[in-house]
């Protein structure tokens, strides 16, 4: 039986290639073995790719350990700066600007001198009593400086120095300053 299935098999194998049947599976075994090698081409190039950008991932890791350490070098250099101090509010008396080093209070020209005069006007007195009360109160160990500027009018030339000295120095020995 063994030979008869042998027989069988070889005449069948002789008979195939003589009636065309072995023709379409040669060329599509010519087309498969065309599609491996396209394939295997391809999976090289891609390899290729595959192994830069491991070549890259490794780049940007030694890069990120770089970052990393950098931040951490920045956070240590922030935690050794100081806290910084709260700042300290200035109290000044009612109606007084706090100025660096001490206080400031403005007061109108109107208020202490008539128009081209350097003659303090009567009601300056009352402006002065407070400011006076203010500095002998909360800033007698401070020193004072005072500043001042003229009106549009002209005062006489000749009147100038004295009129500006008894201006500034005239009231001021009288409040005990």
């Amino acid at each position: 039986m063994k030979q008869v299935t042998t027989l069988v098999i070889l005449a069948v194998l002789v008979v195939l290639p003589l009636t065309g049947c072995v023709k379409p599976y040669k060329e599509r075994i010519v087309l498969l073995e065309d599609a491996n090698q396209s394939l295997a081409s391809q999976l090289a190039e891609l390899s290729g790719q595959l192994a830069g950008c491991h070549d890259q991932l490794a780049g940007c890791g030694q890069r990120l350990e770089t970052a990393v350490g950098e931040v951490n070098d920045l956070r240590a250099q922030l935690a050794a700066i100081p806290e910084p101090q709260p700042q300290v509010v200035q109290q000044v008396a009612p109606g007084w600007t706090p100025v660096p080093g001490g206080a400031m209070i403005s007061i109108e020209s109107e208020v202490l001198f008539g128009a081209g005069s350097a003659k303090l006007i009567p009601e300056a007195r009352r402006s002065l009593d407070g400011i006076v009360g203010t500095v002998q109160n909360a800033y007698s160990d401070k020193d004072i400086l005072i500043f001042g500027h003229t009106d549009s009018e002209p005062i006489s030339k000749a009147d100038l120095p004295t009129t500006i000295s008894s201006a500034l120095s005239d009231p001021w020995p009288s409040f005990g300053i």
